[in-house]
């Protein structure tokens, strides 16, 4: 995948298999769905749009396939105010930072949608593998991601890669698809939701491991709550590479 900012997207295996539409039931994404959009546990609704030669943009399947030439953007929401960061985790072991750049502001406000990215595009080349994109969105700023922006290429240090990656739990091999940085648990509520209409991924906190979402139905009622720790989401793309 190549933009203008001349930062190459290719294969790295990190984030954890999403839940994948067909093993979720009409309830279960209900219920994941209510959650975020009453605002009881910190999320992320993350889109992916095909951009077509005419410049329209159509919702696709994480899982889509995608081709030499085609043109993706990322419509991301959130349910909290925060900072969005996205990091590009490159197939040399480099991770860049690719958004903010230093003339964007990053701060995101609750129930705004931002189709990102709006300075340059998204292009699938010929090379083929998983584009892999980690979405951070903090309530603060974090600083050591905000100093990249003066490091060479954006790319991150060793000390910083150190702090994003402590946002995942057991990382597996790479695939297709939307995730949160920790999978859920046996008969609790999932952490992610794929509505198929829309095309839309809603990604919550690891509500897992909270007793107070233990049990279904009905959706409980906690108190809103707001996350210290910041909401770490994984976009893996799956590039076909050229034509053959």
């Amino acid at each position: 995948m190549k933009q203008t900012l001349q930062v190459a997207f290719s294969l790295f295996c990190l984030f954890p298999l999403a839940l994948t539409a067909a093993a979720q039931t009409e309830d279960q994404v209900r219920d994941v769905q209510k959650l975020y959009k009453t605002a009881q546990v910190p999320g992320l609704e993350v889109t992916i749009y095909l951009q077509e030669k005419n410049g329209s943009l159509t919702p696709v399947e994480p899982q889509r396939e995608f081709h030499q030439g085609e043109r993706v953007k990322i419509r991301i929401e959130s349910n909290f105010r925060g900072y969005l960061y996205i990091v590009n985790h490159g197939a040399s072991g480099y991770k860049t930072l690719i958004f903010p750049d230093r003339k964007e502001s990053n701060l995101i406000r609750p129930g705004t949608a931002y189709l990102l990215p709006n300075t340059y595009e998204l292009v699938f080349d010929e090379t083929a593998g998983f584009e892999a994109l980690q979405v951070i969105v903090s309530q603060q700023r974090l600083p050591y991601l905000d100093m990249a922006l003066k490091q060479t290429e954006n790319r991150l240090n060793p000390k910083q890669i150190a702090a994003i990656e402590r946002f995942w739990d057991n990382p597996k091999l790479g695939q297709a698809g939307i995730t949160a940085g920790s999978a859920p648990v046996q008969n609790m509520l999932p952490n992610s939701a794929f509505d198929k209409e829309k095309g839309t991924t809603t990604i919550l906190t690891d509500s897992s491991r909270d007793p107070a979402f233990r049990r279904r139905p009905p959706i409980p009622k906690p108190k809103k709550r707001t996350s210290g720790t910041p909401l770490s989401v994984g976009i893996q793309l799956r590039n076909a590479g050229a034509p053959r």
